[in-house]
């Protein structure tokens, strides 16, 4: 399973480039719908921009200064705090990624642990409950939500394990890069 956001929700693609859904129908795989908030939500994604552009403005304004640019950039941070992303957002990528791949091509990739910030509502694991009484209100049915959260990851781990062991059948292990 590759791990990226759906562009149209939201431009940022993570490790690579963006996976099609033709080449996810093809091949069985499929898309780990992240929760970190800045893949989740453009605003969050550009936030950090607009703190270094602060952070910067504020060291030319006062050079030599750290300690009051460390204050009035916390006093930045207090006017202008980080943009909520929830898990509304979070529905809208797996019902993106549900129009052009299908359903069988959609897991969570949680990444509770992997960002400081955290989607609103999502900040553990209890917060799945919450993700998937939203689908289900959009009309996603039980068969639907057991797919999205153990049914498609557990097949592609089991084609990936045939597939390894068909490749050990036909050769031995090497650090060559396969052709």
């Amino acid at each position: 399973m590759g791990e990226c956001v759906a562009r149209r929700i939201c431009l940022r693609i993570r490790r690579g480039r963006p996976i099609f859904a033709d080449l996810l129908r093809a091949n069985g795989g499929g898309v780990m719908v992240s929760l970190i908030p800045s893949a989740t939500n453009a605003a969050v994604n550009e936030w950090p921009a607009a703190e270094a552009a602060e952070t910067a403005r504020l060291k030319a304004l006062h050079p030599g200064e750290p300690d009051r640019v460390n204050a009035e950039l916390q006093s930045w941070r207090t006017s202008h705090p980080v943009p909520p992303a929830t898990f509304a957002e979070v529905a809208d990528h797996i019902d993106h990624i549900r129009r052009i791949a299908g359903i069988e091509h959609i897991a969570i990739g949680s990444d509770l642990e992997g960002d400081r910030l955290r989607i609103v509502g999502m900040d553990s694991a209890a917060g799945f409950q919450r993700l998937f009484t939203e689908l289900a209100r959009r009309g996603y049915g039980s068969g639907e939500l057991q797919l999205i959260a153990r049914g498609n990851i557990l097949r592609v781990i089991r084609q990936a394990e045939t597939i390894s062991a068909s490749l050990r059948a036909q050769r031995s292990p090497t650090e060559q890069p396969m052709q």
